[in-house]
């Protein structure tokens, strides 16, 4: 089924850009996010063309694909769905970026002014992003990142690394949302289960990992309730097609639509399709909506058949403020300290209390 899936992508693709040397490539991967098993994996269009692996050895560019790191280690420093970040175009300074000035944009220039954090990411609001970042710290956000199995060397502490401007594989992405569908836990990915001899006997048998407790269940449940936003009225939105309560994703498209992403989950089945070029160079107008998640979505038409959707229940130590969610603590007096100008925030240290809490 992933084969084919990614095969009929590229077959719709004009000839010129997929038989020629050099042409378009792409990869799938798919785990079970509570066992780590991997449960299809393909590196190429074509291995006899390119005796490459895609799937496990392309480090690209995952644009926004990456964003939902941020926002995890945001939620950390006390920026829930409901804070306000303004989504206005503005010049970073030498100063704040350790670097030359930068001036980042939204997709197609379109700016709102101040709206919840989980606007932003639906939206994929470039602005957004690197705002949590520079607010949450981008040496902390970089930190948080490599919890999830992301290589730090390849993933630096710069900010746009809020816009995915480092290297990752797709097994590595993959691996990566697992920790989000599996409520904050990474099982470390396997391909062998079990060697069996000739006549029977077991020559290998895989244990089974215990796994790696990456962020806490309540940032998990948050973060998969604005993932499921993303495809319920975000840029996602063709996933709605899967029918599925807990469809829940995000796209990537990197600078240039040099690299298309969609990474994404359902019944606890986690899969990422990407797509580009070998030699990295733009795809004229394509997007990880156009491009990637029609690959995702073939797939995953099969993957989860069968399959019962995943029911989101907060933990006990998550409220409601306003009708989106935040940390209990923060009903009872916790507080972030240090909110710059373009974050508004009830919880800044010495702002109102969130006194209609439940």
């Amino acid at each position: 089924a992933a084969e084919a899936a990614l095969q009929r992508t590229l077959n719709r693709q004009p000839r010129a850009k997929r038989d020629a040397r050099g042409g378009l490539e792409g990869a799938l991967v798919s785990l079970d996010a509570a066992t780590g098993d991997m449960l299809a994996l393909v590196g190429g269009a074509d291995f006899n063309r390119n005796v490459f692996d895609h799937a496990l050895q392309a480090y690209r560019q995952p644009g926004s694909s990456f964003k939902p790191f941020v926002y995890s280690a945001a939620l950390e420093k006390g920026y829930f769905p409901g804070v306000l970040v303004d989504d206005t175009q503005r010049t970073l300074t030498h100063e704040e970026t350790g670097a030359r000035p930068w001036r980042p944009r939204n997709f197609g220039n379109r700016y709102e002014g101040f709206i919840p954090v989980r606007r932003g990411l639906v939206r994929s609001k470039n602005l957004v992003a690197v705002s949590l970042m520079q607010a949450a710290d981008a040496r902390y956000v970089q930190q948080h990142a490599v919890r999830f199995g992301f290589d730090a060397l390849r993933n630096p502490a710069s900010l746009p690394l809020a816009l995915g401007a480092g290297a990752v594989t797709p097994l590595e992405l993959a691996s990566a949302y697992s920790v989000f569908a599996n409520g904050g836990t990474r099982m470390e990915p396997r391909l062998i289960l079990s060697v069996k001899q000739r006549h029977g006997g077991a020559m290998y048998e895989a244990t089974m990992p215990e796994g790696a407790r990456v962020v806490s269940a309540r940032n998990a449940f948050v973060m998969d309730s604005m993932l499921r936003d993303v495809v319920r009225a975000g840029t996602a939105r063709g996933a709605l097609a899967l029918r599925r309560d807990d469809a829940a994703g995000k796209t990537g498209t990197s600078n240039g639509s040099k690299d298309v992403w969609f990474a994404g989950y359902s019944s606890g089945i986690v899969a990422v399709a990407w797509l580009g070029y070998d030699t990295p160079r733009p795809m004229e107008r394509a997007t990880g909506a156009t491009l990637a998640l029609p690959v995702w979505l073939d797939y995953m038409k099969t993957a989860v058949d069968g399959r019962t959707p995943v029911d989101a229940t907060p933990p006990q130590d998550v409220a409601l403020v306003d009708g989106d969610f935040v940390y209990a603590e923060y009903t009872r007096g916790a507080c972030t300290a240090d909110v710059p100008p373009y974050i508004r925030s009830r919880f800044a240290c010495g702002g109102a209390p969130a006194s209609d809490a439940p």
